[in-house]
């Protein structure tokens, strides 16, 4: 017995030896690793800490070392290349074979014209041209940065995901990115703050004529008016049959650019997200898009809808919403902020939600609404019965100091069901005024009529 245990105790002071020996080979490993600039890691990120920085040639070289055969994602952004640092960049970059995302935004801020294409040229050009994500946001391009790229651009033939944010996109840039960029395997492309206007919106709608893989379309921000939205919005719905993603916020389509949604979203079975916000359809054109999403039939997969900055307000078209909600099992967020719903308003659109027990709603945002304590605290005991509810936004209303209490009263044990009402103005609630009083004891019997809430 005791030879046994000789011999144990011998087997484990040999392990520990070896897992010594390990770890010190290990530790030599790092050590070269570090010296020779050897990453196990497949990212190279500038961005992390968001240290803005104009870059020298050693600087470019000391960040950019670590790049190799197993990097496959590069985040430069946040850092301004020269020439010169664009020069280590491009000799660095091309030993990335094996790179598929390549955010190249915001990569010459301070930079004049002359330098600020010739770094666009050399760091582009130093990709593999089998990149699948390609980010060129917040680089002042116009068209003499997109016409600087045209061969780069062409050569991208598996490009799968491109963003154009805040690059000073004009109609004829738009134009000349239909004509540069292969579209057969884009899934996803986007357009956002950009001066691109009608003829920048016809632009990409003719892109899409030839890119039938598209899951993911953005066109916001861009001054698109009536005419350009109404081709936009057609071609989307001809040729974009994988949609599940659609943003064109902050347009100016009119009546007739809401009559091209409700022709256009029927055809959009796998949508599922869809966000018209700050799109001008005015009174009729809001009320036909409104009873076109009433039919349950129409973009049936959706999760997020976001109707904000439409004048929706305490009429007919605020139970609208809640029907379109309450007809959508997988409808999980609404954003209705900077509407006119007013506390009237918010109990129609209880009203169309319906029994909340049915409510598959986690988030809605009815930020700067001119809700009242009313409206405000039924809005809230609503979501508290719900088994979906998670987040309700009800900051910039005017909800009294009794109101607010009596909120805080009814979420003590959801606390987190709220957000901040840091910017409420108690002062402007008129829920309690009489003519107010009135009409507001009206609907809420129509609600509790309705749901049961009391």
């Amino acid at each position: 017995m005791a030879t046994d245990d000789s011999e144990v105790a011998k087997l484990q002071r040999r392990v520990a030896e070896l897992e010594a020996e390990v770890r010190e080979k290990d530790a030599v490993i790092e050590q070269l690793k570090e010296k020779l600039g050897v990453s196990d890691s497949t990212v190279v990120d500038l961005t992390v800490g968001n240290e803005r920085e104009l870059l020298t040639r050693e600087r470019a070289e000391a960040l950019l070392k670590c790049c190799g055969e197993n990097i496959t994602e590069v985040h430069l952004g946040t850092k301004s290349f020269g020439a010169d640092a664009a020069e280590v960049a491009a000799l660095e970059l091309k030993k990335c074979k094996n790179l598929k995302i390549a955010d190249l935004a915001d990569i010459i801020a301070g930079r004049k014209e002359a330098e600020a294409l010739e770094v666009l040229k050399a760091v582009c050009g130093a990709l593999p041209t089998t990149i699948k994500v390609l980010d060129l946001s917040e680089n002042a391009l116009g068209e003499k940065g997109v016409r600087a790229l045209e061969s780069t651009l062409g050569s991208f033939t598996e490009l799968e995901e491109v963003s154009f944010y805040n690059n000073g996109l004009s109609e004829l840039s738009l134009k000349l990115l239909a004509e540069y960029l292969p579209t057969g395997s884009l899934k996803r492309i986007h357009f956002h703050n950009n001066m691109s206007g009608n003829g920048g919106a016809v632009a990409l709608a003719n892109m899409l004529k030839n890119a039938a893989m598209l899951t993911d379309v953005r066109m916001s921000s861009s001054r698109v008016r009536p005419d350009g939205g109404c081709e936009l919005i057609k071609s989307i719905g001809t040729h974009t049959h994988f949609l599940t993603k659609l943003n064109l916020g902050d347009s100016m389509f009119g009546e007739s650019g809401a009559q091209a949604l409700t022709e256009t979203l029927p055809k959009l079975l796998n949508l599922e997200e869809l966000v018209l916000r700050d799109t001008g359809l005015e009174e009729e054109g809001l009320e036909a898009l409104l009873v076109c999403l009433g039919n349950p039939e129409v973009v049936p997969n959706l999760k997020l809808l976001d109707l904000s900055i439409l004048e929706v307000g305490c009429d007919e078209n605020a139970q609208r919403v809640g029907a379109i909600c309450s007809l959508r099992k997988h409808l999980n967020h609404l954003k209705l902020e900077e509407n006119e719903l007013e506390t009237s308003g918010a109990l129609k659109l209880l009203v169309g939600l319906g029994n909340p027990m049915s409510c598959s709603l986690e988030t809605i945002d009815l930020r700067t609404n001119q809700i009242g304590r009313v409206g405000a605290n039924a809005m809230v005991e609503y979501f508290l019965k719900t088994p979906a509810g998670k987040k309700i936004e009800l900051n910039d209303n005017q909800i009294s100091s009794d109101g607010l209490n009596a909120i805080q009263n009814l979420i003590k044990d959801k606390p987190d069901l709220l957000g901040s009402l840091d910017e409420n103005e108690p002062e402007m609630d008129e829920d309690d005024e009489d003519d107010a009083e009135d009409d507001l004891n009206y609907i809420s019997s129509l609600l509790e009529a309705s749901l049961k809430l009391s």
